[in-house]
Formats: structure tokens, sequence, C-alpha cells
């Protein structure tokens, strides 16, 4: 039962990071043409997305912060 509960909640960070990613860099901007092309805009859009995690992890550091925005 415990491994049960944290595979649900590692569910549940990865669909809000997809959430979080499709509103502030725009991972659901992009139709499919190619897989290559597909391919890079999810790569760009997850080092983008990660890059905003840093900025604000640096930024909230002594701010004390409310975690999960990045304004």
């Amino acid at each position: 039962m415990p491994t049960l509960g944290a595979v649900a909640g590692q569910r549940w960070r990865i669909e809000q990071s997809f959430e979080l990613a499709k509103g502030e860099v725009g991972l659901a901007h992009y139709e499919v043409r190619r897989g290559d092309g597909w391919y890079r805009h999810m790569t760009l859009a997850m080092f983008a997305l990660a890059y905003l995690a840093v900025l604000r992890a640096r930024r909230s550091k002594g701010n004390g912060e409310k975690k999960g925005t990045l304004t």
C-alpha cells in the first residue's frame, strides 16, 4: 500500500509539471508535422520550464514566496 501511494504521488507531480509547462512555456502550442520537430519542441519547452524553475527557486530563496508560482 505505501508503494501505491508513492506512485500516485509521483503521477500527480508529473501531471502538475505538464500543466505548468502548457501554460508557461507553450508546451501545447505545437502542431505535430514531423516526429523530429515534436521532439525538438518538447525538449526546448522542458528546458525552458527547468530554467524558469531554477530562477524561481533562486528568487524565492530569501523571500519566503509560495512554491509553484512563476510570477
